[in-house]
C-alpha cells in the first residue's frame, strides 16, 4: 500500500517527536502505517498527543530510514492499538520498499 500511494503515515507532534515503541528486546521502533485511518486508530491509547502525519515515501526512504539505520532504530510496521506490530530492520524495509518501487515502474 505504501508503494501504491507513495506515502507512509506516522504519528508526530508538529512533524517532530514521532511515535515510537519497542520490540521484545528493547530495540526502539519508529511506528508507521500505510494509511491515515490506521494511524488515527492507534493514537488514542498510547500516542494521544500526537497526530497522523504524512511522510512522502521518497522522503521516508531518503531521509528517515538512513537516520533510523544510523541510530540503530527499527521500524514498527502497522502497530495495532495494543502495540502489537511487525518489527522490521530499517535496512531490510528500505530494500523491500525500493524493490517494490522498481516493480511498480
Amino acid at each position: 500500500r505504501c508503494v501504491e500511494f507513495e506515502v507512509v503515515w506516522g504519528l508526530s507532534v508538529g512533524g517532530a517527536d514521532w511515535g515510537m515503541t519497542q520490540d521484545v528486546n528493547g530495540l526502539d521502533l519508529f511506528a508507521v502505517w500505510p494509511h491515515r485511518r490506521f494511524a488515527e486508530a492507534c493514537r488514542h491509547l498510547h500516542w494521544s498527543h500526537r497526530h497522523p502525519t504524512l511522510l512522502r515515501l521518497d522522503d521516508f526512504l531518503d531521509m528517515v530510514i538512513p537516520k533510523l539505520i544510523a541510530d540503530v532504530v527499527g521500524v514498527a510496521v502497522f502497530p495495532l492499538p495494543n502495540l502489537h506490530c511487525t518489527a522490521v530492520d530499517a535496512r531490510q524495509l528500505q530494500g523491500a520498499l525500493e524493490m517494490e518501487l522498481m516493480r511498480a515502474l
